[in-house]
């Protein structure tokens, strides 16, 4: 995605279903600074506290299985 003022410190909830990720998720943010992830508030959902980023910025989310 491409950062913007919507888009810096925002959480953001990605659905990741267990069939696809069975391990649970490894997530990897790259494109700003520190991210937080924290498991929301049922399966198969991830929650992430994106990086502060400069507006124009590139931020890739990257989610493997474990």
């Amino acid at each position: 995605m491409t950062a913007d003022r919507t888009t810096r410190r925002a959480w953001t909830v990605l659905s990741l279903p267990d069939a696809a990720f069975p391990h649970g998720p490894r997530v990897r943010v790259t494109g700003g600074g520190p991210v937080t992830v924290v498991v929301a508030d049922g399966p198969g959902r991830t929650k992430l506290r994106l990086p502060a980023a400069r507006p124009g910025a590139t931020v890739r989310v990257t989610v493997t299985d474990r």
